[in-house]
């Protein structure tokens, strides 16, 4: 005699309840190991910081001439670690309870956290450009040999903050003309050159990716035969 279920509905909340619960479990884990990376990161730039002003410290007048410079880079670090700081806050509060996730797969969240670890790294990128900056003039170019540094941190800044857009509109060029005192064609020249690079940069990840994942199935199917294989000889020495 077959045991009908009294509540089918209750047994499937509760497994659905338990799914999202691990899901829920598995983002804060994920918050929890991003935020430690970047503030380490933070920490070491502050470490070295702290040894340059502590070999300045021995002659006066070369840190008087360096006390400007120094000061910048500490207000940019104090900046860049409250920027930090409020986006895993955002974050923390996007994915605050389980109901914020209910309706997301997992690899939809797999996919958030690619792009979150991927914007926090240009964020990272942009600032250690800046910071690395000592004679804006004389510094190498970004994307451009044609254009001085502080022309292509200007324009860097605008694509990394807004990577979701294909080009900036007509009143964000005019900004950007006061800005870098480049033309509209210029401007819009970099973006298309920036884009392209940063599209193959992308399809040479994806590649990567898919000849790892196709390696790793040859060897777990040759593995796979050659348990199989092994398991047959097993039966067939039993049968004889």
């Amino acid at each position: 005699m077959f045991q009908v279920d009294d509540n089918p509905q209750l047994k499937n909340l509760n497994l659905f309840h338990q799914i999202n619960t691990g899901k829920y479990e598995d983002i804060q884990i994920k918050i929890q190991k991003l935020e430690s990376t970047f503030f380490q990161c933070l920490s070491y730039s502050k470490q070295e910081q702290m040894q340059q002003i502590e070999k300045l410290q021995g002659n006066n007048q070369q840190l008087y001439d360096n006390e400007q410079n120094i000061n910048n880079e500490l207000f940019k670090l104090e900046q860049f670690e409250k920027y930090i700081t409020q986006y895993f806050a955002q974050l923390r509060q996007q994915f605050g309870n389980i109901k914020s996730i209910c309706f997301m797969t997992s690899q939809q969240l797999n996919l958030f956290f690619e792009e979150a670890l991927e914007q926090l790294n240009n964020k990272t990128k942009l600032y250690q450009d800046i910071l690395k900056l000592k004679l804006i003039q004389n510094s190498q170019d970004l994307f451009s040999k044609a254009y001085p540094t502080y022309t292509n941190l200007i324009l860097k800044k605008w694509y990394l903050n807004n990577y979701c857009y294909p080009y900036p509109n007509q009143f964000e060029i005019k900004k950007l003309i006061n800005k870098t005192q480049l033309s509209k064609k210029k401007i819009l020249n970099w973006f298309i050159n920036a884009r392209n690079s940063f599209k193959r940069k992308k399809q040479k990840k994806q590649k990567y990716k898919f000849l790892v994942q196709e390696q790793y199935y040859t060897l777990f199917q040759s593995k796979k035969q050659s348990l199989n294989s092994s398991q047959e000889q097993s039966n067939q020495q039993i049968l004889f």
